[in-house]
């Protein structure tokens, strides 16, 4: 659209010239937008951080002799997500 009103303006043809646009944000605007990556990061880090500590509580029951869907019931997962985390805190450890 641009393009087209320089191109009109100045009768030249739309394609003989290079167009950028920058979007320039409000300070108030961008310092939003600047929290919320900072707030989704530390979701990120919270999120793994939580996996990891699932991951640990499973193997720890596991190997107190809980059968996997005991361990399942405990976490709140099906004895097939139990058996995933144990898997993958097996793999990490080793």
């Amino acid at each position: 659209m641009a393009r087209d009103l320089i191109a009109i303006m100045d009768d030249i043809s739309a394609d003989s010239f290079a167009l950028e646009v920058s979007i320039v944000l409000p300070a108030d605007v961008q310092s939003e937008l600047d929290s919320s990556a900072r707030l989704r990061a530390d979701a990120a880090r919270s999120q793994a951080q939580a996996a990891a500590a699932a991951r640990r509580a499973a193997r720890r029951l596991r190997e107190q002799g809980l059968p996997l869907q005991d361990v399942g019931r405990a976490l709140g997962v099906s004895f097939q997500r139990a058996k995933q985390l144990i898997d993958e805190a097996d793999k990490l450890a080793s």
